[in-house]
């Protein structure tokens, strides 16, 4: 029986309710839990984050709710916004969950129903973008967010990104020489044009920190894969560096943080990167940001083109 290492050096005789292989330690609930909140306290220190307030992007999933939850345990002002996509079953699914642990544990909670922005679901807007279900996602979700954390006058918006997902992403980016990620690829972007500034306070945890949390708080949260994800990308990334992992343990932790304290002040002093081949103005309709390519663009912003191509799309149907 794996003994918790902080009563064991307490002279307390307790037994370890989660082994942190990572770090090769055993503890109780109540030790995990505060070094949990603590090294989650460090990291928003460790990258200024933030300082009171923030805004959390909730989808249901267990790396959303461990950081909503565990972010209000540490006193800041925090506003869940969970947004409706509309995909059958799974949307509902996720609403009831983020919806019932709000009023179990006291959460601020806001949804946003992507049919009432646009005019339409993900899956119905994925038929007309003709592009990948992940990247029409992305699009929504950022555009969405950042305008409903801007409602809020929070300092961030937080997603609950971990460092599985950071260490993939980094791993992608590499292999493929995106240099203008590698350029940005940071736990925090700062606010720029209309942009709140984004964060990702779990980077210093693994999916097995968090799903040790999930499990030790009993939260009901939304297993499996999205309907639509199938494909993505990201998945293999992820699959390849675990096996790389599980031979060469702590080897993600390195990969990722290393790159940022080494190679990535490296990059940006002496890699001529080209600088962003775009803009970032008021949207013509409703001044959020947008972007675009040259002068002669008409500045519309995610949301007001979904909304277009809808109502088009409504257009060519009815005639």
């Amino acid at each position: 029986m794996a003994l918790c290492r902080i009563c064991k050096e307490k002279k307390i005789i307790t037994k370890a309710d989660v082994y942190l292989k990572h770090y090769r330690l055993p503890l109780c609930k109540k030790h995990f839990k505060e070094w949990f909140l603590k090294r989650l306290k460090g990291t928003i220190e460790k990258f200024d984050m933030f300082k009171e307030s923030v805004a959390v992007g909730v989808s249901g999933g267990m790396d959303s709710m461990t950081l909503w939850q565990a972010l209000t345990e540490l006193g800041y002002k925090v506003y869940g916004i969970h947004i409706n996509l509309g995909i059958p079953g799974a949307s509902e699914k996720a609403y009831e969950k983020v919806s019932k642990f709000a009023e179990e544990k006291g959460l601020d909670l806001h949804v946003v129903n992507l049919k009432d922005e646009v005019g339409a679901t993900l899956p119905e807007i994925v038929k007309l973008r003709k592009r990948p279900a992940c990247a029409v996602c992305g699009q929504i979700k950022r555009a969405l967010l950042n305008k409903y954390a801007k409602r809020f006058n929070v300092e961030a918006v937080a997603t609950g990104h971990h460092l599985d997902d950071e260490a993939a992403t980094l791993l992608a980016n590499i292999l493929t020489w995106n240099l203008p990620l590698l350029k940005r690829k940071h736990p925090v972007l700062p606010s720029r044009d209309g942009f709140v500034k984004k964060v990702k306070p779990l980077v210093r945890f693994t999916k097995a920190d968090i799903k040790a949390w999930v499990d030790l708080e009993g939260i009901d949260y939304v297993k499996g894969e999205c309907p639509l994800s199938t494909g993505a990308s990201l998945k293999k990334w992820t699959a390849l560096l675990e096996e790389i992992e599980k031979a060469f343990p702590q080897t993600k932790f390195k990969f990722l943080f290393q790159y940022w304290e080494i190679i990535q002040p490296i990059f940006r002093e002496h890699l001529e990167i080209p600088e962003d081949e775009f803009k970032i103005v008021p949207c013509k309709y409703c001044g959020e940001p947008a972007v675009i390519y040259n002068e002669d663009e008409e500045p519309i912003c995610t949301i007001c083109k979904l909304r277009e191509l809808v109502n088009q799309s409504l257009e060519v149907s009815s005639n």
